[in-house]
């Protein structure tokens, strides 16, 4: 199925008219409808105060329409590097910039990953140090307005804040929680994840693994429940699909990298780079999260890895030989 995804990207961009027009269409309206959602989000938890009725989207924690904070996370990492790695080829609408600086502090409070706090700010300290100028001029002044509209929302909103409050403490204080003494919940499943991982992968063969969906029966044998996945993406490859199984996504994901960057900095192709980029967080991120299943990144790769056809003045298009850069 993911792969699906990947060719799909492919033979979209394979027929598309305008690889450049194409990548713009695609990061508009994929950063403004992130956007739009944290517009709506925004406003349904400053009016959840109003009223009795629940207002889905002001919920805490955010998750956007994934069911999943962390996979809202992952997506606004992806359209913070895509906003930055196409900010002077002005690709995308400049109330898309700014919304979405304005609205990343209250974001980060009611989404509360603490993956994300960490990544936010790892790329912009990296930005900033590149292009002080643009930091300063272009992002600061709308994180610093939407900075104090996040403390006015956090001790106003009647959206319940007592999880968001444990997040930061959680977050200064390493793994352990400083009300209760014990290890927060998500970081006692990933050790839990961990000490099961390996133990399943030293019974199974060590080239083949113990076989993709395995992980959850012997989990529930062992415990008598399933607990959670393996939230360590290398490592649930390596369980359930062994060492050649980890062997051959490293090898795809690294010429996935070796492509990207070739024709981002050789082409100057920004959604190139923007990917190449994303690639190398996601691999970060992946310590912490099983992110395999991330599906529009998959999408994005077909976008970013497949020449298509390029226009040629006025005059129409010149075919390209589609196929995968090599």
């Amino acid at each position: 199925m993911l792969c699906a995804y990947f060719f799909l990207g492919g033979w979209v961009l394979t027929n598309a008219p305008d690889m450049r027009r194409l990548h713009q269409i695609f990061l508009t309206w994929f950063c403004g409808f992130f956007v739009a959602v944290l517009i709506a989000s925004t406003v349904l938890v400053t009016l959840q105060g109003f009223t009795d009725f629940p207002l889905w989207l002001s919920d805490f924690s955010w998750d956007g329409f994934m069911a999943n904070r962390n996979a809202f996370m992952i997506v606004a990492v992806f359209v913070m590097l895509c906003l930055l790695c196409t900010a002077d080829e002005q690709m995308i609408p400049v109330w898309v910039h700014n919304a979405f600086w304005f609205l990343l502090p209250v974001f980060c409070l009611y989404n509360s990953s603490r993956t994300g706090w960490i990544v936010f700010g790892i790329i912009l300290l990296a930005y900033a140090i590149r292009k002080p100028r643009y930091v300063i001029r272009s992002i600061l002044p709308y994180l610093a307005a939407g900075a104090a509209f996040a403390a006015f929302s956090f001790y106003t909103s009647s959206v319940p804040i007592a999880e968001k409050v444990n997040q930061f403490e959680i977050l200064s204080s390493g793994l352990n929680s400083p009300q209760s003494g014990e290890m927060h919940l998500g970081d006692q499943q990933r050790l839990i994840a961990l000490e099961d991982g390996m133990e399943l992968y030293a019974q199974s063969n060590p080239l083949f693994g113990a076989g993709l969906g395995s992980y959850k029966e012997f989990q529930i044998n062992k415990r008598g429940s399933f607990i959670n996945l393996i939230d360590f993406t290398a490592l649930w490859l390596l369980v359930e699909t062994g060492a050649l199984g980890l062997a051959g996504f490293a090898g795809f994901f690294t010429v996935c990298l070796f492509v990207l960057y070739r024709d981002g900095w050789r082409d100057d192709n920004v959604f190139a780079k923007a990917v190449f980029l994303y690639l190398i967080v996601f691999a970060g991120m992946t310590l912490m999260h099983e992110l395999m299943y991330t599906r529009f990144l998959w999408f994005a790769l077909g976008l970013g890895m497949v020449k298509g056809v390029k226009m040629v003045g006025s005059t129409g298009i010149e075919p390209v030989t589609p196929s995968v850069s090599s």
